[in-house]
């Protein structure tokens, strides 16, 4: 295991908490990494353990941290993960990489002892520095998509790149495009600001929160098209909630057309047909609009449900 110590100054403004001190100390790990650590008794304070991170800092006090191993996690060859992203990789920087993910793909494991191979066991694989960069068990993962959600995702190739997008999805500048489909015809344009929460009944499923006990959450949607009892619609989601989109098309009524969590199963599509289709940002003074077509089965699915043709061939050729 490896040891941080760090002295609390006498010049220091007395009374920072102790997770902030260790969080400029040690910028390479996030602050829910550094908060985990001190409940698990992985921090001491004068050589006496301290599980409180809200803990008040002295002059003269001794901080030491002590990283926790990582459990072990087999990886992919590495060949066979350079391979996955010479195909899927969209946008490369020094940075960062920008890919195409496909639907069945987890981002990250549920937990470390699970054998399914996740995207970013492959992001290690291919490019091993990246395990050193962000939250413990998500190492490189900028933001998440669900496993059964293809699309765009950003993963962080530097600890720099990871913190100055993280402080970007933070800040919201990224604008993030979804297209999906759903069931029934839905308003031309609209706007979704139902606060979520997690289900009681079923800690799988978010829904909409009627309580006040739920979380901000706002999407915007535009009906590209209409079919016979569906719409192609472009959803931005301007916060990032857990299954967000789904959630609140489920909520006016129009689930997305295969999701057999929050509606029911489709005679084409196997799973719940949302695609992330296009990012928006600004990084370091260079701007970035990046987009990746509809994959097969989004369009199998909507040429079913009698969307027209034109509207397919505008997202499948971005």
């Amino acid at each position: 295991m490896k040891q941080f110590s760090f002295y609390y100054p006498e010049s220091a403004i007395v009374g920072a908490r102790l997770d902030h001190f260790l969080a400029q100390q040690l910028p390479q790990f996030s602050r829910t990494r550094i908060q985990a650590a001190i409940t698990r008794g992985f921090v001491t304070v004068n050589q006496q353990t301290q599980r409180k991170a809200s803990k008040l800092l002295t002059s003269g006090d001794m901080v030491t941290f002590t990283l926790p191993e990582k459990a072990p996690r087999k990886l992919p060859n590495p060949m066979i993960a350079q391979d996955f992203f010479s195909q899927s990789t969209i946008l490369e920087e020094a940075d960062f990489l920008i890919i195409n993910k496909p639907a069945g793909l987890v981002t990250h494991p549920p937990s470390a002892t699970t054998d399914e191979v996740a995207l970013s066991d492959l992001l290690h694989a291919a490019y091993p520095q990246t395990q050193e960069i962000g939250e413990e068990g998500r190492e490189g993962i900028v933001h998440r998509l669900d496993k059964e959600t293809s699309g765009l995702i950003i993963l962080a190739k530097t600890l720099a790149g990871y913190h100055a997008l993280r402080a970007l999805f933070c800040s919201r500048s990224i604008q993030k495009t979804y297209i999906a489909l759903v069931q029934g015809h839905t308003d031309r344009t609209g706007t979704i600001p139902v606060p979520i929460m997690r289900d009681p009944l079923d800690p799988k499923k978010m829904m909409a929160s009627y309580t006040g006990n739920g979380v901000e959450a706002q999407t915007l949607f535009t009906a590209l098209a209409y079919g016979t009892d569906s719409s192609l619609v472009a959803a931005q989601p301007k916060t990032g909630r857990t299954h967000q989109i789904r959630v609140h098309f489920t909520h006016m009524g129009h689930p997305l057309l295969g999701d057999t969590l929050y509606g029911r199963s489709h005679r084409v599509i196997k799973r719940h047909a949302l695609h992330a289709q296009r990012l928006e940002f600004i990084f370091q003074d260079k701007k970035f609009d990046v987009r990746c077509p509809l994959p097969e089965d989004i369009c199998a699915c909507a040429r079913s449900e009698d969307i027209s043709s034109q509207a397919l061939s505008h997202l499948s050729n971005p």
